[in-house]
């Protein structure tokens, strides 16, 4: 190899780069884009149905005027997270050169001259991100990262719709805009071949808020599984000599600008602008296409929605769930009819009747339940008891209607109370009443019945536990809207689930049944007996495997708090990639002689606790023991709530000054320091059994060689005695190595 190509790859990473300047983009683009506009004429015009009312037309929502400003700073704060992503990635690849360049071979010119094309390339492009970081998230059409689906549909009232062919790929159904910001005709000018067809022109654009936010978290969330086509194709790399030179000036490398551009930066955004053209053309068909379906679902709302295909019966949830304030919940709960209580169910209605008259509140509190296992939240009770004779609605096998006496019926008056907010209504459970056979079997079924029902409200009440509130469902103390409506979906759907009577009543009613028929004797009548504890979990295991394999929208049951919770990750990023924000933090630790690296520390754990419980909780993964993996789901929730609680009470945007907020943040310190210390406890409780491990085998090999040794003392061949050294060699090693971890796992790192 030549000194000189030693040389210029030895010295690239040590120097600073110095390319020429920068200057603004200033290429005259003249292409011409081709618009077709609309057929005026339809092909086949829908003629209207005179029997059916007028469809209310689509407006535009009342706070529009507000939808700019949101649009923009969620962009701001997703591309800010976007670079800092990409940033990373570029070190992760100038440190793996690094190690190549390290194990290069000195003859091997042509891989070498490579590695300093790319190292070069990354360089230059490292340091265009990490300089324009700021400049790219507020002004980021300037670097060619053109954003326009999201100002289409927050900016224009009118909008049109059509087919975009673009760099050959075409993009059919796209909202496209009536501006010279949102039309995309500057954008697309950097392909002569590149054509708009329109479809519509001016429909109105009615997005509400609700689809505004659901939309610009699709975009950036497509953005993200995008980065690697979009920002760092490996076709950009500029090869040495080639595409650029080095020269040697005063002791450094002077790096030129890529042929044909006036500087790296003009380069890096002609390859960005036309790719994320592209992006943002295929995130506004799939966005648009998945708008227009979700229209389609509302015109249509007759039509019964297929089930769930990966869980037959399981609510088909296709949009997202809003959340729906307490006051509003109440009014839309169903009444539930009560169950006798296991010890009562050989009673009749009117010895019950009886009992109920002559009991005090706690007493007839035991010889109901309800089976509301999931909305703890909310309270059922029994506020009046009346004994009727009742009549049925019945349909005769001719299919005339008739009606059947029921005599001494339970007639009850039900009331739900919102246990938070002391909110409640009442409501009769229907003319008809209640009533059981009271008989042995159904004191076993009703025994088994609420010994499930308590087992699925314990699940539950331990997913709420891990997300830090109670079983009262108090969804102001989660503090984070994303962890809201992710319960609050998830209860929803499960709530929904528990009222499927196909894959959830009669299946639940079989699973009782079955064990039901087991039971000899009142022994089996209590909560620890065999057959109690293996109705449960078969029953636990039921619902659970149901609900894992269960999706929200396209997410997994059990993703979507793993999916807030990584939501809430890149907020944290985002908020300190501002340098304002990242100093008033690194003040608040210094003022209080707290240490930045275990802050830093603290984040990489807890980035790496979200990441295993995004894994864990997906829908498709293999699961051999169903309550094991809720166990392991459960515990993994739990640490990644309360370590996400602990990182938002640091990240204060002021100066702490008054003492309540204080000795929060000095608490959530506290904690970061109790995470390191209990996982630094792990790598050396780790370390101390291997060093164990290896010293046991170092000594039984030790007695094992001597003894050998010994026996074969008289042996006079050569080969053996090699053997013989070798493997005492091999022993001291061990002997060492285990020592030294003994020592390191005993000590700490």
């Amino acid at each position: 190899m030549s000194r000189k190509v030693k040389k210029l790859l030895k010295c690239i990473s040590l120097i600073s780069v110095t390319a020429s300047p920068i200057v603004a983009l200033s290429m005259q683009i003249t292409t011409q884009v081709n618009i077709n506009k609309a057929d005026s004429t339809p092909n086949n015009p829908e003629k209207p149905d005179p029997k059916q009312p007028d469809k209310p037309k689509p407006t535009v929502a009342p706070n529009f005027k507000d939808f700019a400003k949101i649009a923009k700073d969620k962009i701001k704060i997703t591309l800010a997270s976007v670079i800092d992503t990409i940033i990373a990635n570029l070190k992760n690849e100038l440190e793996k050169l690094q190690v190549n360049k390290d194990n290069a071979k000195p003859t091997d010119n042509e891989g070498l001259l490579t590695q300093i094309s790319k190292e070069t390339y990354l360089n230059q492009f490292l340091d265009f991100l990490q300089t324009n970081k700021t400049k790219i998230a507020e002004n980021s059409k300037d670097f060619g990262i053109d954003t326009i689906f999201p100002k289409i549909i927050s900016q224009d009232e009118k909008i049109n719709k059509g087919n975009v062919t673009f760099n050959g790929q075409t993009y059919n159904n796209v909202s496209l805009g009536t501006t010279s910001n949102t039309d995309y005709i500057n954008a697309l000018k950097t392909d002569k071949k590149s054509e708009i067809k329109f479809n519509e022109e001016n429909t109105v654009n009615a997005i509400k808020k609700d689809e505004l936010d659901q939309y610009l978290v699709k975009y950036g969330d497509l953005l993200f599984k995008n980065l690697q086509q979009v920002f760092y194709d490996t076709n950009d790399i500029t090869i040495y000599q080639k595409d650029f030179n080095l020269t040697f000036d005063k002791g450094n490398y002077k790096i030129s600008n890529p042929k044909g551009y006036k500087s790296w930066k003009d380069y890096f955004i002609d390859k960005i602008k036309p790719r994320f053209t592209a992006f943002d053309l295929k995130a506004n068909q799939e966005i648009t296409t998945e708008q227009q379906q979700q229209q389609q679902q509302q015109k249509q709302p007759d039509k019964k929605k297929p089930d769930n295909p990966s869980t037959p019966g399981l609510p088909s949830v296709d949009k997202p769930i809003e959340y729906i304030p307490p006051e509003q919940q109440i009014q839309k709960l169903p009444t539930l009819i009560p169950n006798i209580s296991y010890q009562y169910a050989k009673m009749t209605t009117t010895q019950v009747k009886q009992l109920w008259d002559v009991s005090t509140p706690e007493v007839r509190e035991k010889i109901f339940f309800f089976a509301n296992p999931i909305n703890t939240r909310y309270e059922y009770k029994i506020t009046d008891l009346q004994l009727e004779d009742t009549e049925l609605e019945v349909t005769q096998p001719d299919g005339s209607k008739a009606k059947k006496l029921l005599k001494n019926q339970l007639v009850p008056t039900i009331e739900i109370v919102d246990r938070i907010n002391g909110n409640h209504r009442s409501s009769p459970i229907g003319p008809e009443g209640f009533s059981w056979d009271n008989d042995e079997l159904t004191k076993r079924f009703e025994f088994l019945y609420q010994q499930q029902n308590q087992a699925l409200q314990n699940a539950f009440g331990r997913l709420y536990t891990a997300l830090g509130i109670d079983d009262k469902l108090n969804y102001d103390d989660l503090q984070h809207q994303d962890i809201t409506k992710a319960l609050f979906g998830m209860v929803t759907v499960a709530t929904n689930y528990s009222n499927d009577k196909k894959t959830f009543i009669d299946s639940q009613q079989n699973i009782i049944n079955e064990y039901a028929n087991k039971i000899s004797s009142d022994v089996d009548l209590t909560e620890k007996s065999a057959i109690n504890q293996r109705s449960q979990n078969t029953f636990l295991a039921y619902v659970l495997t149901n609900l894992k394999t269960a999706r929200i929208q396209e997410t997994g049951y059990y993703a979507t708090l793993s999916q807030a919770f990584e939501k809430l990750l890149l907020r944290a990023k985002a908020f300190l990639s501002i340098a304002i924000n990242k100093t008033t933090v690194e003040n608040n630790l210094k003022n209080n002689n707290f240490s930045s690296k275990t802050f830093n520390e603290f984040f990489k754990e807890l980035e790496i606790n979200v990441y295993k419980l995004k894994q864990l909780s997906q829908p498709l993964q293999s699961t051999f023991n169903i309550l094991n993996w809720y166990d392991s789901y459960i515990t993994e929730l739990s640490l990644v709530s309360a370590n996400m609680r602990s990182l938002y009470q640091v990240l204060q945007p002021k100066d702490i000054t008054d003492e309540k907020n204080k000795e929060v943040f000095i608490k959530a310190y506290e904690n970061m320091q109790a995470v390191l210390n209990e996982r630094n406890k792990k790598s050396d409780l780790l370390l101390r059994n291997i060093g164990i491990a290896l010293l046991v085998i170092g000594a039984v090999f030790s007695i094992t060689n001597a003894m050998a040794y010994i026996v074969n003392f008289k042996n006079k061949n050569k080969k053996m005695k090699t053997i013989y050294i070798i493997t005492a060699i091999t022993i001291v090693l061990f002997l060492a190595v285990g020592s030294v971890f003994l020592g390191i796992g005993l000590k700490g790192i």
